[in-house]
């Protein structure tokens, strides 16, 4: 392809003062760099830790990145058609998205919208597999495109959106302007030229991310302001990163496993042995950085009042404790905002819900059926 052909974009128009943040850097003790602080602008108020998460503050959302169009990566699902976009975020290196679509071909059934789907831990694969014919979450996905949607989902090139680089460590709420950005793309790219009218917590534009990829869409809400975008988010078998400080910490009842820490501490920059990582070593010195990139966080006001997005958590009943209760925060402080939201536990199941039918029946659900009328509007 060649570069007069690139298509160079601002993936959101925020002006740069707009998007003020701020951080500082020390040396910890193992001679790591590590952020000592990350200032979110509030308008008119000021967030401190008596603010309580969840109160309604005018929060400016942080930057999203720039995004590059490019060839796509690797190998498409069988079907879809697919395009690359390198996204550019500040503090994180350049990374390349290969976006996959499929679009309604029943002349007789109005187009309605686009579903976007987001996979968990780095984001390396695609939400259906290559193959979407032999997995459950393809078959799901054909459905909803045969009811008048355009199906979208992307995976990383490696080594996925979560790996900071050594030395640089940026934290999962900093790394997820990755994903947040092609999120943002996605809408800008493919569902508005479709010309609908944004619902009122109805497709339109909705996401749906599993395990880390509910913890990613999480963040596009509450940190980068992708909520006028999102008319329906449902998170399944998360947020996984609700609160970093009860996960890396070991409090009963939301204690990480080895993988879940070693997937944290790809993000403050250990990807060279992340057993010696913060999270991994229960390091006191990261107290403020865990609280910090929380999403459900004391010390950084994120916006949980989305007025016109239903958020749905699906969690397997036979899931780990650790992350139902991580979904229990994040629904209590955006109840606590005004949000309509919601948890639905599939019996039965486990933490790999878009393997199971009845799993992809219960996003498939939170995603298209009507919402009961909430009280007063």
């Amino acid at each position: 392809m060649d570069n007069t052909d690139l298509l160079y974009r601002r993936a959101a128009g925020r002006s740069a003062d707009e998007q003020a943040t701020t951080r500082g850097w020390t040396r910890s003790k193992r001679g790591r760099l590590r952020s000592i602080g990350l200032v979110v602008a509030i308008v008119a108020s000021s967030a401190s830790s008596s603010q309580p998460a969840g109160a309604e503050v005018d929060v400016v959302p942080a930057p999203l990145g720039q995004t590059m169009a490019t060839d796509a990566r690797g190998t498409c699902p069988i079907d879809y058609t697919c395009t690359g976009v390198a996204v550019f975020c500040d503090e994180v290196p350049g990374l390349v998205a290969t976006v996959a679509l499929k679009f309604p071909t029943d002349p007789a059934v109005p187009t309605r919208g686009l579903v976007l789907f987001v996979t968990g831990a780095d984001g390396v694969v695609f939400y259906s597999g290559l193959d979407p014919s032999m997995t459950e979450s393809g078959r799901v996905m054909d459905d909803i495109r045969n009811q008048g949607f355009v199906v979208a989902q992307f995976r990383w090139d490696s080594p996925g959106w979560q790996t900071s680089p050594i030395d640089q460590p940026n934290g999962p709420a900093t790394q997820a302007c990755l994903p947040a950005t092609v999120m943002s793309y996605v809408h800008d790219t493919y569902f508005v030229p479709l010309g609908i009218t944004r619902g009122r917590r109805k497709c339109g534009f909705c996401v749906t991310g599993n395990s880390g990829g509910g913890s990613v869409l999480g963040y596009a809400l509450a940190r980068y302001g992708l909520d006028p975008m999102i008319a329906r988010a449902v998170l399944s078998s998360g947020p996984t990163h609700a609160s970093l400080t009860k996960g890396c910490y070991s409090e009963d009842g939301y204690k990480y496993a080895t993988d879940n820490r070693r997937h944290i501490d790809l993000t403050y920059g250990f990807a060279d042995d992340t057993s010696l990582g913060p999270c991994n070593q229960r390091d006191p010195a990261y107290a403020d950085e865990f609280e910090r990139d929380s999403l459900v966080s004391s010390t950084v006001a994120g916006d949980f009042a989305h007025p016109d997005t239903a958020v749905t958590m699906v969690m397997g009943e036979l899931d780990s404790d650790r992350w139902h209760n991580m979904a229990q925060l994040y629904e209590d402080v955006l109840v606590g905002a005004g949000t309509i939201a919601t948890t639905v536990v599939v019996p039965g199941a486990g933490h790999n819900l878009r393997d199971t039918p009845a799993g992809m029946g219960a996003i498939r659900a939170a995603l298209l059926n009507p919402l009961a009328p909430p009280s007063g509007g």
